[in-house]
C-alpha cells in the first residue's frame, strides 16, 4: 500500500510539473469549443445567465419565493453542477480521447487528467463570476467579508473533482460503458439535487435528511452559501465534502496501482 501511494504521488507530482504541456492543451480545447464564434467563452456567461433568469423567474413563482434571491440561487447551483457533470463525464473518456498522444509519445498519462480538470475549472470560475455579478445586482446587501469563504469552497470542489476524475479516468478506460451510463445518472441526480428548488422545501416537508444524503448537495452548498448569502455553509456540508474527497482519494490510489500499467492494452 505504501508503495502504491508513493508511486501515485510521484506520478501526479510529475504530471503537475509538466503544466507546460497540459495548460496549452486545455487552452486549445477551449478555443476549439468556440472556434469561429464572435463571443467565444462569453457564451458560457450568456447560457448560464439566460437559464438562471428564465428558470429563476418561473420557479420562484411556482414556489412562492422572492425572485431576487432565487435567481442567484439557481445561477450558482447551475455553475457548480455544470462543473461536476462536465468534469465527471469527460473524466471517463480522458484516456480514450488522448490515445493519439499516449500511443505515440512517451508521456505521463496523468497530464491529461490535469488538462481536463483545468478546462472545467475555467468554466467553473466563469460561472461563479456570473453568479457573483447577479448577486451584486440583486442582493448587494449580502456581499461582505463572508463572501470570501467561496474561495476555500472552490478549492474543496476542485479537490473533489480531481480525485473523482482520476478514479473515473481509469474506470472509464477499463469499462467503456461507464461513460455512456453517467449522463443518464446525472439526469436523475439533477432532479434529486436542490438546484432548481430551494433546500427549505425539503426541510419544510420533513425531508431534511435528504439534504445530507446526497453529497452533490454539499458540494454545491460550500460554494453557493457564501456566494449568495455571505456566510459559511452548515458544517455538515463541509464534513461531507471532506469525507467524499478522502473516499475517492483512496479509490484513485487503488485504481492507479491496479490499472496504470495495463493502460496500453485497453486504449
Amino acid at each position: 500500500m505504501i508503495i502504491s501511494i508513493s508511486a501515485y504521488t510521484a506520478d501526479m507530482s510529475s504530471a503537475l510539473r509538466q503544466h507546460w504541456i497540459w495548460r496549452p492543451l486545455s487552452h486549445h480545447d477551449l478555443r476549439r469549443r468556440f472556434r469561429r464564434s464572435v463571443f467565444g467563452v462569453l457564451w458560457i456567461v450568456f447560457q448560464q445567465m439566460f437559464f438562471a433568469v428564465g428558470a429563476g423567474l418561473l420557479w420562484s413563482t411556482l414556489f412562492g419565493v422572492d425572485a431576487r434571491s432565487f435567481i442567484p440561487f439557481v445561477a450558482s447551483g447551475l455553475a457548480v453542477w455544470s462543473f461536476i457533470t462536465g468534469s465527471y463525464t469527460s473524466g471517463c473518456s480522458t484516456f480514450s480521447q488522448a490515445q493519439v498522444y499516449l500511443k505515440q509519445i512517451p508521456v505521463n498519462s496523468s497530464i491529461f487528467i490535469y488538462r481536463m480538470l483545468y478546462t472545467n475549472l475555467v468554466i467553473l470560475f466563469i460561472g461563479v463570476l456570473t453568479s457573483f455579478f447577479l448577486v451584486s445586482i440583486l442582493l448587494p446587501q449580502n456581499i461582505g467579508w463572508g463572501t470570501l469563504l467561496v474561495l476555500p469552497g472552490i478549492g474543496m470542489v476542485a479537490a473533489a473533482a480531481f480525485v473523482t476524475t482520476q478514479t473515473l479516468a481509469y474506470i472509464g478506460m477499463r469499462f467503456r460503458d461507464v461513460q455512456h451510463a453517467l449522463p443518464s445518472l446525472f439526469q436523475l441526480l439533477f432532479v434529486l439535487t436542490p438546484i432548481l428548488y430551494p433546500i427549505d422545501i425539503l426541510r419544510a416537508r420533513g425531508l431534511e435528511i435528504t439534504e445530507f444524503i446526497n453529497p452533490f448537495t454539499s458540494i454545491i452548498e460550500v460554494i453557493r452559501a457564501p456566494l449568495i448569502n455571505g456566510v459559511a455553509a452548515q458544517w455538515p456540508h463541509y464534513a461531507i465534502v471532506i469525507a467524499y474527497i478522502v473516499v475517492f482519494q483512496v479509490l484513485s490510489v487503488a485504481v492507479h496501482a491496479r490499472w496504470k500499467h495495463e493502460m496500453p492494452y485497453w486504449l
